[in-house]
């Protein structure tokens, strides 16, 4: 896990046009910041039913700030399958729920340019087959370089490389920044703006990996962190989410037939194993989190979504029973 470059935001704006949400956001030169924004999740349903009501709203305000946005990535393999990491008990946010590859800036051109933090997130996810090839995207060289990078800090046994097409796909929302009045970036993408576990967002891209064989990907999460000079890799599980499986579920509904892969860090190479239910240390249970979730009410299999109905009216009804549950601690 690298060093956290974020700004606390007092000034944002979202509205709704095109099919999308156009998100901008002013950088008023405030110093960077290496923790979170508190939750508010009150705030976030005033927002969310604003952007319902009105088409437009106040994200951020001097009262309530936001900080600067995260990047990341979906995977999407050729028969619709979806590789998500689960959070264990030591996560500092979003416990034992499913995630997709995401992160914080990481110094001051990803906090002005989040698209480098798409990639770069996206590519730490580690594809590779049965057979010990790993998969490269063929048109990305920066792509490919932190993929094997990544491959590489945890020892994968990597018998060959195999390139194949990375398709990342934009989005129809827009993440506008700007500084004292002046064009910084802007960014295509699908906006998951948050206030539950934080005050946050994350700007995020699809990415379709074009490999003729799905069901022989093993999908590993290299995320970890430095101790002293160690890189200790977290070993999270990595669960194949297929379309039927996932479908019509609940959060919280135990998932059935679901493949997971878990890595095993030796004193050679890092081996990956499928693992079953009764090897792991909390049963396999439905739980995205809200990156996940966003992706999931997005048109990405076929033009159709998995999640049914409004990802704002799903994401106000969440932070209204996230005020309830605050106000009664």
């Amino acid at each position: 896990m690298a060093e956290i470059h974020v700004f606390p935001v007092t000034q944002a704006e979202a509205e709704i046009r095109r099919g999308g949400i156009k998100l901008t956001m002013f950088y008023g030169g405030a110093a960077p910041r290496e923790d979170r924004v508190k939750a508010d999740p009150g705030y976030g349903v005033r927002v969310f039913k604003n952007l319902l009501d009105y088409g437009s709203s106040e994200v951020a305000d001097i009262d309530h700030p936001l900080r600067s946005a995260s990047g990341g990535a979906i995977y999407i393999l050729e028969d619709g399958t979806v590789p998500a990491h689960r959070r264990d008990k030591f996560a500092p946010t979003h416990k034992w729920q499913l995630s997709i590859p995401g992160g914080f800036p990481q110094n001051l051109d990803q906090a002005m340019y989040p698209a480098e933090i798409i990639r770069t997130e996206g590519s730490e996810l580690v594809l590779m087959t049965e057979d010990g090839e790993l998969l490269l995207p063929e048109d990305d060289d920066i792509g490919a370089a932190i993929a094997v990078r990544a491959a590489r800090r945890i020892n994968l046994p990597i018998k060959a490389v195999k390139y194949v097409p990375f398709d990342y796909k934009e989005g129809p929302d827009e993440l506008l920044l700007d500084t004292n009045g002046k064009f910084i970036s802007s960014t295509m993408g699908y906006l998951d703006f948050f206030w539950e576990s934080e005050a946050g967002l994350t700007l995020l891209r699809p990415c379709y990996v074009l490999y003729d064989r799905p069901e022989k990907v093993i999908a590993i999460d290299t995320e970890g962190k430095m101790k002293g000079e160690k890189y200790v890799h977290f070993q999270r599980e990595t669960f194949m989410l297929k379309p039927e499986e996932i479908r019509g579920k609940n959060f919280g509904d135990h998932l059935d037939g679901v493949k997971v892969f878990k890595p095993e860090l030796g004193e050679g190479q890092t081996q990956v194993r499928v693992q079953s239910e009764d090897q792991a240390k909390e049963p396999y249970f439905y739980r995205p989190d809200d990156m996940l979730n966003r992706m999931l009410f997005a048109p990405l299999w076929h033009g159709e979504p998995i999640n049914q109905g409004s990802w704002l009216h799903h994401s106000l009804e969440f932070h209204e029973k996230a005020a309830a549950d605050q106000e009664k601690k």
